[in-house]
């Protein structure tokens, strides 16, 4: 899936509210100025192209690191494994979840 490229940036209305979110394509969306919560949304959804892009850098990080064989061992999984790091198939399992929800296509409860 392609979303609109990065970067995202808030822009203000009059009355220095976040009022919108845009790219250089144009506007990503509007933020309602009765949302109580508008501004930490804004810079949230604004953030949102940069932080699939980190969490995709992130995993194949994990995923080099676990697969690396300087001090490895094959756990029962058939991956290799590092003792001090025993939750990193559950770590990626999560992140992989997560980059499936950003990058889901028509389901909004993906």
């Amino acid at each position: 899936m392609a979303h609109t490229p990065g970067p995202w940036r808030t822009y203000r209305d009059k009355n220095k509210r976040v009022s919108q979110i845009m790219s250089n394509n144009g506007r990503i969306c509007t933020i309602h100025p009765s949302d109580a919560n508008g501004e930490d949304n804004a810079r949230l959804i604004a953030a949102a192209p940069e932080l699939l892009e980190a969490l995709e850098i992130c995993r194949k990080a994990i995923t080099r690191l676990d697969e690396d064989g300087l001090g490895m061992y094959m756990r029962e999984d058939g991956h290799g494994g590092i003792d001090y790091w025993p939750y990193t198939v559950e770590l990626l399992q999560r992140i992989d979840t997560i980059i499936a929800k950003a990058k889901a296509r028509g389901d909004s409860n993906a």
